[in-house]
């Protein structure tokens, strides 16, 4: 990789500090741990996490800079974090008179969007742009949006992408270690959601955002059911095991799903799994943790204690945890933000 190479032939010249977002460099830390500061692969340049104590650049480590090179793969869904970090380092690189220059890429879920708008009492590090859930644009033009009325906002070039046929070229970057394949970033914004839930979306296992699972889940039954959504979706009951994870070292019921078009519908199978296990299983919870309002610096403090549900702050919104609850048909959830 270019950046390899040029990270491992650093001078003061070129690349003299690297700034990591969640998962790491590596892509091998799991969603949610903390990014260590030191990365060992690169003695000779500065690196900082971006997903830990702080979530953006310090003016210390900005002041030997002239320039910050953001170059992120988006998937397209608002709670995916590396949009809200090239926001904040962007931010803080423009503050300090910096120029920024964004690495566009192509938002691999297409220029649709769907889902609610974010509600200003959610807004957070999982929920920052006031857009659409499934938002439609690539970190470029969001964050051109979002930083239109800087002062600085002429430091901010954009280098546009280049569409590359990757079929022929048999190449796949993956975002995140739980998204390894085209497959699972279709279906991301529908089976992120389940983190809000007490069922698991598979990470842990070989089909990490590919499966629904749960040791008391139908899946008979659901996979019956979501094959007569119009979803785009196959759906196959199956067993799941997990290697890593809560359930580490057990085998769970499940229902694959695989995309079968190229324009599936993943936010709509969520919507439709969510109301099916909701209202079927009385297994099924929304879960709650804490919750950091985006004003809070450090995004670790201990002193806060209020909780949300999850999937009110994955989603910016309380709309559809209100719409399940109250049995809402799941077309009419969906068409709630559509129309």
């Amino acid at each position: 990789m270019a950046l390899n190479e040029a990270l491992s032939t650093s001078s003061k010249a070129g690349i003299s500090t690297l700034f990591v977002p969640e998962h790491g460099y590596n892509l091998n830390i799991s969603a949610g741990n903390v990014v260590p500061d030191v990365i060992n692969d690169f003695k000779n340049i500065n690196t900082y996490s971006l997903y830990g104590s702080r979530k953006w650049p310090t003016n210390d480590q900005l002041n030997s800079l002239d320039t910050l090179v953001i170059d992120l793969r988006d998937v397209g869904v608002r709670c995916f974090t590396y949009a809200t970090t090239a926001a904040l380092a962007a931010r803080a690189a423009l503050n300090e008179g910096l120029k920024v220059v964004i690495c566009d890429r192509i938002n691999p879920i297409g220029n649709n969007t769907d889902g609610p708008t974010l509600n200003p009492k959610y807004r957070s590090f999982l929920a920052y742009f006031y857009t659409p859930f499934i938002h439609g644009q690539t970190i470029g033009s969001l964050l051109k949006g979002l930083l239109k009325q800087h002062s600085m906002i002429e430091n901010l070039s954009i280098i546009p992408y280049q569409i590359i046929n990757y079929k022929d070229q048999k190449i796949f970057l993956p975002p995140s270690p739980s998204l390894q394949n085209a497959e699972s970033i279709q279906l991301y914004p529908g089976l992120v959601m389940l983190e809000g839930t007490n069922l698991s979306e598979g990470r842990g296992s070989s089909l990490s955002f590919r499966c629904v699972s749960a040791p008391w889940l139908k899946s008979e039954s659901l996979a019956d059911e979501a094959n007569n959504w119009p979803t785009g979706v196959q759906a196959e009951a199956c067993k799941v095991k997990y290697s890593t994870g809560q359930y580490k070292g057990k085998i769970l019921p499940a229902v694959k799903f695989e995309p079968n078009c190229l324009k599936c519908d993943g936010f709509s199978l969520g919507i439709h799994l969510l109301s099916w296990i909701a209202n079927n299983q009385p297994e099924f919870i929304w879960t709650k943790s804490k919750f950091i309002p985006l004003d809070n610096k450090s995004f670790i403090d201990e002193s806060i204690t209020e909780e949300n549900f999850i999937i009110d702050n994955l989603l910016g919104d309380n709309s559809l945890r209100l719409a399940i609850s109250g049995k809402e048909n799941p077309i009419n959830i969906i068409d709630m933000w559509r129309n």
